[in-house]
């Protein structure tokens, strides 16, 4: 077979790249209106139908996908690269070590697509790269083909949680018709699936269920040298520590997550290489300075995520910050708050990118207007934890991001530059004007004036106008970027608002408007909003465009458009007033 022309490599990277957007939303049209990514978006639409009559087992509609990507050729006929790009990114789907997997589906798909035609099963045959994933769930006959074509590449192990697979049945007793044992509990064949434990580089262990595994694991914790990701979790380890698991065994471990599992200092051995780690509800025996001290053991880190996993009398410790030059990026969630200042006051980072805070640990509001109490309680709990972070974040060398979640509350705090005290911040999902209310006040009383603010409104939660337009007079003058989303009523009425001139200004004075720093509008799933919209850019932003280089306020710098519908008069107005180049396009349904 010739190699594919250039053309053609072309457009299976536009399939690829369109197609890693959104892989699993439903199959797109083209949009009424003509926009930059129209045709990217029909070729991501073929994939998706590729994807869909793959899952269906209906051959007939896999050919169909000829049409999508090239009338004038066949789906078969394609470069042998070309398919096996569009195969791998069909595939990926099943063999992500961050979801439960379900033994069968990555190896049934191999199945139907070989049934198209002879060179696509010849095509699936050579190319060892796709009989790289192995799920113990399936059935030795299957791990064992997948082992043989698969060479000598490294390979991503799944042991999936029992409970999605019934126990791991083994082939049913042709004579009493019952499940005969799985493959993993035949010591011969977990030896032979072990002696390939040099060639694995990407594990996941969710279950303890089969102890020939588990001790073959033990007694043989240095196979495995290549390993670069573990992924423990799902309550697999509720009595045992993780030290057993490789040991030292795995010098070029990079990634760990563990779930559900124990941490003891004699761990500490397994962190030495790391730059991700992730725990989510771990145990963690040991002290706090225990803690500093695995976490000084990790030179390269590069991610640190703890999810409901606390360190024990945090609040009471007191140490010299940890130094790691490598870190960028910090999750802490469901965390206490002395937990939160433990770790954000005790480490030192010059490079560090963003920092993710999620607490609930905090009194939820009432449904009613809050009390000055109320606002002083959440505040004093939130003010320590938005100072460490803010301090923590200053020392570093930008651009960073501070994100604290208040549940269900997002506040994001965002600073382009290295040392600017002038913050980004973004407020999301308001549930209702009085916690709307609070959060501009939390905001207002926590970051300084210069800060440019975004509120998004409505995305998550039913919110209505008559809220928002009691609130929109209140609003600061920071305000910079509103993002309206699809369960928000009245858009047109809120827009209206923001069309009309302050009443306050006298005549032949400038004119005084809401939100005068405004600059830019998002609207997602937005429906009835183009009248509203219309006015607002012809009595507000008409002639302002030229300022937009000479002055920070001079004039909306573009509209983005996400899954909405624009009447094409009113499509045509805006892009008179605003230029084209200023109203741009998402994906369009």
């Amino acid at each position: 077979m010739k190699p594919p022309s250039e053309v053609a490599m072309n457009q299976a990277m536009k399939i690829l790249m369109a197609s890693i957007a959104e892989q699993n939303s439903d199959s797109l049209s083209g949009s009424a209106v003509s926009t930059p990514t129209t045709k990217l978006l029909l070729r991501r639409e073929a994939v998706e139908t590729l994807q869909k009559a793959v899952t269906k087992a209906t051959i007939r509609e896999i050919a169909a996908v000829s049409h999508a990507i090239n009338a004038n050729t066949a789906v078969h006929k394609l470069p042998a690269e070309l398919l096996i790009k569009i195969w791998s990114l069909v595939l990926s789907s099943y063999s992500r070590l961050d979801q439960e997997h379900r033994p069968g589906k990555y190896y049934r798909t191999l199945h139907v697509l070989a049934r198209v035609s002879k060179s696509w099963a010849n095509i699936l045959r050579a190319e060892t790269q796709l009989w790289t994933f192995i799920n113990a769930g399936d059935s030795w006959k299957a791990v064992s083909i997948a082992l043989a074509r698969s060479a000598d590449l490294p390979l991503t192990i799944v042991v999936p949680n029992p409970r999605i697979v019934g126990e791991f049945p083994g082939p049913r007793d042709p004579v009493t018709g019952r499940p005969g044992l799985h493959w993993l509990s035949n010591a011969s064949h977990v030896e032979k699936f072990c002696q390939h434990m040099h060639r694995w580089k990407n594990v996941s262990l969710c279950t303890p269920a089969h102890r020939t595994l588990w001790s073959h694991l033990q007694a043989d914790s240095s196979a495995a040298p290549n390993l670069e990701e573990l992924v423990v979790g799902y309550r697999s380890l509720q009595s045992e520590t993780i030290g057993p698991i490789f040991g030292g065994g795995a010098p070029n471990l990079q990634s760990l997550e563990l779930r559900s599992s124990t941490i003891t200092v004699k761990d500490a051995s397994l962190f030495t290489t790391l730059r991700v780690i992730k725990l989510v509800k771990v145990s963690l025996h040991m002290s706090p300075s225990e803690f500093v001290v695995l976490l000084r053991r990790c030179p390269d880190l590069f991610s640190l995520t703890l999810i409901d996993s606390d360190v024990a009398d945090a609040g009471d410790s007191r140490f010299e910050p940890l130094v790691l030059k490598s870190l960028r990026k910090i999750h802490l969630e469901k965390l206490s708050l002395c937990t939160c200042i433990f770790i954000l006051s005790h480490i030192d980072t010059p490079e560090l990118d963003s920092i993710i805070i999620v607490s609930s640990d905090m009194p939820e509001y009432p449904a009613r207007e809050p009390s000055p109490c109320d606002e002083d309680l959440k505040k004093v709990s939130t003010s320590y934890v938005v100072s460490s972070a803010r301090s923590l974040l200053r020392s570093s060398r930008g651009p960073h991001m501070l994100t604290i979640l208040l549940l269900p509350r997002r506040f994001t705090f965002h600073s382009p530059n290295a040392g600017d005290v002038g913050l980004s911040v973004s407020i999301e999902t308001m549930e209702s004007r009085h916690y709307l209310r609070w959060a501009l006040k939390l905001v207002e009383d926590e970051l300084p004036e210069e800060v440019n603010l975004s509120l998004s409104l409505g995305g998550g939660y039913h919110c209505t106008s008559p809220d928002l337009l009691q609130l929109l007079p209140e609003m600061r003058s920071t305000v910079t970027t509103l993002h309206f989303h699809a369960n928000l009523e009245g858009v047109n009425s809120l827009l209206k608002l923001l069309a009309k001139p302050s009443q306050s200004a006298s005549k032949g004075e400038e004119k005084e408007w809401l939100l005068p720093r405004l600059t830019a509008l998002y609207f997602t799933g937005t429906r009835n909003f183009s009248e509203g919209l219309v006015r607002l850019v012809n009595r507000r932003f008409a002639g302002s465009q030229a300022q937009l280089h000479s002055a920070p306020t001079g004039g909306l710098r573009y509209i983005f458009f996400d899954d909405v519908d624009v009447e094409p008069a009113a499509l045509e107005k805006l892009y008179t007033v605003l230029g084209k180049e200023r109203v741009l396009w998402g994906l369009q349904t």
